[in-house]
């Protein structure tokens, strides 16, 4: 049995199939669809660290008896 490029004498022979086109189009719909998702959570979750409200109370209680 001959060798692929000894019957096409060294040239490329491409495959006349779909090429994965279709897979790549799923992956990049699917990373889309996975960036938004985080997207909608960090919004939903998300406290800014600067806020009065994100601090815990027991630290508020304790840096004000200082005060006194």
């Amino acid at each position: 049995m001959a060798s692929p490029t000894e019957v096409n004498d060294g040239r490329h022979i491409p495959f006349p199939g779909p090429r994965g086109w279709g897979m790549a189009a799923f992956i990049c719909v699917l990373t889309a669809a996975l960036y938004l998702t985080a997207y909608e959570i960090h919004k939903a979750t998300y406290r800014d660290p600067r806020l009065p409200t994100t601090v815990p109370a027991d630290v508020v209680g304790s840096r004000d008896a200082g005060k006194d």
